[in-house]
């Protein structure tokens, strides 16, 4: 198991498999690296740097997390592997990660993918998500809550749950504290900061992804210069699983485009 200490110690999970020109990848909230085992191999020309940020995989779980201490587990896992520049790619809350990092860290992010992310930390995102249905949501836990939301989140469901299905799960033992220092993490998160990102971007988005509007995909592509939007027609939040082909085929793309 590979493992990187940030200077605070905190210990920091990730994989590497491969040997080409790196690509960090960064999963979404209470996910963590095996979301991204199915893209192995098409994207085989590439070393594929995976990392559990912390309090999710098996990383550590600190009992508070900000926007920070997300960066400066990618730092160290990049400082420890002598990488000085990657392309990146990130999902949902591995997206705000990841963007933060090329607007406040440009030297390390050759490329950027960002997928599924709005202009607010997904903590608001999830508030306005659970207001709008809250006449539906109100008698339930937060497990039930999650699954009925999951009609409203992506097109193809069953094709969702599926690859969901293949994922470790390392939430689910979360203690109250630790999964709370998650859910609040991205409190901090600011979108202004994207005005600063100088690297070609690519904005991925769902049609059908109520947790991340359209209009939200379109703020982020007018606060970054240098970006592209593309809209996934047959999908909602998880576009990568529910048009699999498509999405690998506009990154590899992305990714050798001069």
């Amino acid at each position: 198991m590979e493992l990187a200490l940030t200077n605070n110690d905190v210990a920091i999970h990730f994989t590497i498999r491969g040997k080409g020109y790196p690509v960090v990848m960064l999963h979404g909230q209470f996910m963590n690296t095996s979301m991204f085992e199915s893209f192995n191999d098409a994207f085989k020309e590439y070393q594929l740097i995976k990392i559990d940020l912390r309090g999710h995989g098996r990383s550590d779980k600190p009992t508070a997390i900000n926007m920070e201490g997300y960066i400066e587990d990618v730092l160290s896992v990049l400082d420890k592997l002598f990488i000085k520049q990657a392309h990146f790619i990130g999902f949902g809350l591995g997206a705000m990660v990841a963007g933060t990092i090329a607007a406040k860290y440009p030297s390390y992010v050759n490329r950027l993918v960002l997928m599924s992310i709005g202009k607010c930390s997904y903590y608001e995102a999830e508030q306005k998500f659970h207001e709008k249905y809250a006449s539906i949501l109100r008698t339930l836990s937060r497990k039930q809550r999650n699954e009925v939301l999951m009609d409203y989140m992506y097109h193809d469901i069953k094709l969702v749950k599926k690859y969901y299905k293949r994922m470790t799960d390392t939430a689910t033992g979360l203690t109250d504290k630790e999964e709370n220092a998650v859910i609040l993490s991205t409190i901090d998160f600011n979108v202004d900061d994207f005005k600063s990102i100088n690297a070609p971007t690519l904005i991925l988005n769902g049609k059908y992804d109520e947790l991340v509007p359209q209009d939200e995909a379109q703020f982020i592509h007018q606060v970054i210069g240098n970006s592209r939007l593309i809209t996934f027609l047959n999908s909602g939040h998880a576009m990568l699983f529910e048009e699999k082909e498509r999405f690998e085929n506009e990154v590899l793309d992305f990714f050798t485009q001069q």
